[in-house]
Order: C-alpha cells, then sequence, then structure tokens
C-alpha cells in the first residue's frame, strides 16, 4: 500500500495540531521506573544504554561478569543500533498489546532491543529474571513537529494504512473527507 504525496502531507498536517496517546512496551528494574517517573522516557543512545547497566551494578541487580558483558556486547557497542539512535519506539495502537506474541520479548526480556537483541541467546534466561513488565503511556505532542523534521518519525507503511482507512470512510455515509 502506497500513499501519495499530497494526501500524505494532509495526513500529516492534521497530526501536527494533535496530541496523540502512545505506549512503550519494557521491562524495568525499580531504579529504572523511579527515572522514568522523574524524567520521563529518554531516547535511545550509548549513554543511556551504558547508565541501564551501570544502575544495574550499582544497585547490585547484576554481576560485574553481566555488566562486562553487557556492555560490550549491546548494539552501540557492536555498531548495530540500526537506525534507533535518538529514538523512542511507541506503539500508537493500544491493541497491539493485545497480541501475546507482539510484545513477548519487550516485557518479557530486561535490556530493551538495544540489550537484549544482541548480548547472546545464552543471556535470555537470565534478562527475563530482571525487572517487571512495564507499559508506559505517553502523550505525544505533534504541534512542534514539521515535514522536515524527524521528531516524530511515523513508519511509511502505518502512514499508508491510516490514509488507506482515510480514504475508505471518506466514501461511506456521513464520512468525512480527507
Amino acid at each position: 500500500m502506497r500513499s501519495c504525496p499530497e494526501a500524505e502531507e494532509r495526513f500529516r498536517g492534521l497530526l501536527r495540531s494533535s496530541t496523540i496517546r502512545a505506549y512503550h512496551c519494557t521491562r524495568l528494574l525499580e531504579h529504572e521506573f523511579a527515572g522514568i517517573r522523574a524524567e520521563g522516557l529518554r531516547r535511545l543512545t550509548p549513554e543511556l544504554v551504558l547508565q541501564r547497566i551501570d544502575r544495574s551494578l550499582k544497585s547490585k541487580v547484576i554481576t560485574r561478569t553481566e555488566s562486562a558483558r553487557f556492555r560490550k556486547g549491546h548494539a552501540f557497542a557492536l555498531g548495530e543500533e540500526l537506525g534507533r539512535e535518538g529514538k523512542v519506539c511507541l506503539f500508537s495502537c493500544r491493541q497491539i498489546m493485545d497480541d501475546a506474541e507482539a510484545v513477548e520479548n519487550l516485557l518479557g526480556i530486561w535490556g530493551g532491543e538495544a540489550i537484549y537483541s544482541h548480548v547472546g541467546s545464552e543471556w535470555e534466561n537470565r534478562l527475563r529474571t530482571l525487572g517487571r513488565p512495564a507499559i508506559v503511556a505517553v502523550d505525544v505532542d505533534l504541534t512542534l513537529a514539521s515535514k522536515d523534521e524527524e521528531e516524530h518519525y511515523i513508519q511509511p507503511d502505518v502512514l499508508a494504512f491510516f490514509i488507506e482507512v482515510t480514504s475508505l470512510v471518506q466514501g461511506a455515509p456521513g464520512g468525512g473527507r480527507f
């Protein structure tokens, strides 16, 4: 499904004047809950990953051996951050969380994809014992985003889906014009 540029820009224009509720699925340690309450969600950076590891060691949640392995094996250390730096991944549709398989690893394995997807499968069982599942609700203010900014990046296939649904509604009785 592809969207035309004019429809995409009109859709983005509608979003720019909105606040959208979105969700971040993760697994957190107690001090991480407190950090999010105090500072909000932080964008993914190499510094954030190292701080999470270091604070977990300082809190005696992980061992020195585990800390050393996680410091050497996270996505940034391996150069495998895959365009995630500076981003927070959110779901805009709460129903995605109804599919257990879609969020199983996000809620079940500590460290986020930047850690658990890269340190090696031999660490998965240990990472599953750390922390507890958390779904963080975020109100994303889109009023400041412009077409040229990547402040609030929307996956093209998601954008195309919304445009397709909107154009389907266009022909429905009582449907609005997009």
